[in-house]
């Protein structure tokens, strides 16, 4: 009898220690242009758990019930991540030296003079040899209906104007 209630309480037992013993997540943090593991990266959970990578990239995440992380390494972009993120088994971090906030490009009008004024009868002669062949007779009912030929001629003399004004 001793033994059959030591078993049944084993057994009922078992599932119970097992649901506790949950297994740790295993998580690498690597560059993201070199690949390799990065050490010393400090993780820091919002369950105020906070945990450092060795020197292969690892750390272990014992408790999913945590809702962010955030990884911080001085040379690195500091990163915020969610449960849903932090379940791939390798995570990349950006390096700091190639992020940039801002770029600002300025730059002034190039004058044709420049190019010794041979641009601008290059652009002429293009505009010439663009311009439809004459048809030999005189009436064409598909010009009519042509509204994009139209639309093609319009933009053309615009750009002439254009051109003679600059």
């Amino acid at each position: 009898m001793n033994y059959q209630t030591l078993i049944l309480c084993l057994l009922v037992l078992s599932p119970v220690t097992m649901r506790s013993q949950k297994k740790a997540k295993v998580v690498v943090i690597a560059d993201i242009e070199s690949r390799k593991p990065l050490k010393d990266v400090v993780v820091h959970i919002n369950t105020n758990q906070t945990v450092k990578t060795n020197w292969t990239g690892k750390f272990m995440i014992y408790n999913d019930s945590f809702k962010s992380a955030t990884l911080k390494h001085p040379n690195y972009v500091t990163r915020v991540m969610t449960v849903a993120e932090m379940q791939r088994d390798t995570i990349f971090m950006l390096p700091m030296m190639n992020t940039l906030n801002e770029v600002i490009i300025t730059a002034k009008a190039p004058r044709l003079e420049m190019f010794g004024g041979s641009l601008k009868e290059e652009i002429r002669q293009e505009a010439i040899m663009a311009a439809p062949p004459k048809p030999i007779v005189g009436f064409d009912f598909a010009n009519m209906l042509d509204r994009r030929k139209r639309r093609d001629m319009k933009h053309l003399e615009k750009t002439k104007k254009i051109l003679e004004n600059y």
